[in-house]
């Protein structure tokens, strides 16, 4: 992330150079199911230019630049505005809207996704954190997909016991405003995840546990899986990573070594996949269960940099 404050000039360069950094990451990963709760394992680049307006309110503008799905070397960017304020103080409310550009059409909406996927919307979300291990997240949206409008809301329950633990349940509801007769009209998501983070010597283990189902008038599709990563420094600024995903379609492991260089102005990664199993779920839900593509028994390699400015 970089966070701006400068001219207009200088916000155009940025942007500029963050196109060049997501054409040059753009095969950084492999093709993989990414879990709605998952680790992020590709971050886009991206700008924000922050004003705060009094001590409990401010406004954002995020400026981003990435791949298109699929993996090919021809980039979309977007822009998105968030108006975030905690006046109340158990209560985190934020609003905004958010654009895409890209030559391509976007991908389907469905209902296990986030609110902050990176799609045309307009959103508010609210965030209760009525005691110190129980919070909950209720949001609305509108959003522009193929074929026209829907609305998507999502609650969520999470219990959070000790710093390292956190338990949340998720239910959603995706709704069409015009369905077509090959698509459903609505989809509902259910899903229970347990999330832990520790570190021990300079060893960092972070683990998922996930459980959800996906459902429309006609059927119902659940998806079990578990997620681990373990980081270890080799030294000031290179380490060493192992990257785990079991999932009901099957299992990835990648190996990752990064570091940084120019005086941590820059950052390289290197990555080694391995994916085996696949096994895609027949679904006719539009999709709505993620799936692994193309599964194969060979070992690859990518590469990704990400500078700073």
């Amino acid at each position: 992330m970089i966070d701006l404050r400068a001219s207009q000039g200088a916000l155009r360069r940025v942007t500029a150079a963050l196109f060049i950094a997501a054409n040059a990451g753009a095969h950084a990963q492999p093709a993989l199911a990414v879990l709605p709760g998952a680790p992020d394992l590709a971050p886009v680049p991206e700008a924000v230019v922050e004003q705060r307006i009094d001590p409990w309110s401010r406004w954002t503008l995020r400026l981003y630049a990435e791949p298109s799905a699929g993996g090919d070397a021809t980039a979309r960017a977007g822009m998105e505005a968030r108006f975030v304020t905690r006046r109340l103080s158990a209560h985190r409310l934020q609003a905004g809207a958010a654009a895409a550009f890209s030559p391509s059409e976007p991908d389907p909406v469905e209902a296990w996704q986030t609110f902050d996927d990176r799609r045309p919307s307009v959103f508010v979300e609210d965030r209760w954190q009525w005691s110190s291990a129980w919070s909950m997240t209720a949001g609305a949206r509108l959003i522009d997909m193929p074929g026209g409008t829907a609305f998507h809301e999502r609650l969520a329950l999470a219990w959070q016991p000790a710093a390292a633990w956190q338990l949340r349940i998720t239910d959603g509801a995706l709704q069409l405003a015009s369905p077509t007769p090959d698509v459903a009209g609505a989809q509902r998501y259910r899903g229970v995840e347990v999330q832990t983070e520790h570190c021990a010597g300079g060893l960092h283990l972070q683990a998922l546990l996930t459980s959800q189902q996906v459902s429309d008038i006609l059927q119902s599709q659940v998806l079990h899986a578990a997620a681990v990563t373990f980081t270890v420094p080799l030294d000031d600024r290179w380490s060493l990573g192992s990257e785990t995903l079991v999932a009901s379609q099957g299992q990835l492991t990648r190996l990752k070594l990064s570091g940084s260089l120019a005086h941590d102005r820059a950052r390289f990664s290197l990555v080694v996949p391995h994916r085996f199993d696949g096994r895609p779920i027949d679904t006719a839900l539009n999709g709505s269960l993620a799936s692994m593509e193309d599964p194969d028994d060979g070992l690859g390699w990518r590469t990704q940099l990400e500078l700073k400015f």
